[in-house]
């Protein structure tokens, strides 16, 4: 079952200001307060789901029909192949922590990162605290960390990793 287009049209109705609305800028976009929102209002459009980010498999993309089938597909494609057990990895945009769960099975220590409070929140009751350190992103800086070894970081890939001692950083490679 894919994001439907109740869930896009709250965020975007969410992620509005004002000021956004009369100018359209993206500097007017409250994505914080948007994420909080869709996150606070999730269960009542998906109750016969258990966690946020069980709606999107992929479906729409040719990824997957199920959620189950979008896990197997992520773990072997693009986890298992870079993740050691040992590594130190860090999500930015955590969400509801679907990918986080998998990632934990697979890592030493788990950094999930997101603007959204309520995300983090959902994240946690998810995946628990156990070897999982969550951070709190104001959208525009990342955050020094106290362990490894940090050279670099980007939202627009979904982790990294990096490994106690060395300064290598893995970064998937996604097929074109």
């Amino acid at each position: 079952m894919g994001m439907t287009r109740e869930g896009l049209v709250a965020i975007k109705r969410a992620a509005r200001t004002r000021g956004a609305r009369q100018h359209k800028s993206l500097d007017k976009v409250d994505y914080e307060n948007a994420w909080d929102e869709y996150a606070r209002t999730w269960r009542f459009r998906n109750p016969k789901l258990g966690h946020i980010g069980d709606e999107w498999t992929g479906e729409h993309a040719g990824a997957a029909g199920t959620v189950e089938e979008y896990c197997k597909l992520i773990e072997s494609h693009y986890i298992a192949p870079y993740i050691e057990p040992g590594d130190s990895v860090m999500e930015i945009g955590v969400g509801g922590g679907k990918t986080a769960a998998l990632l934990k099975q697979q890592c030493g220590e788990l950094i999930c990162a997101d603007i959204s409070a309520e995300m983090l929140a959902a994240t946690r009751e998810r995946i628990g605290d156990a070897g999982v350190r969550y951070v709190k992103l104001d959208g525009i800086k990342l955050p020094a960390f106290a362990c490894g070894h940090w050279t670099y970081a980007s939202a627009s890939t979904p982790w990294c990793t990096w490994s106690r001692g060395t300064s290598s950083t893995t970064w998937p490679r996604f097929p074109s």
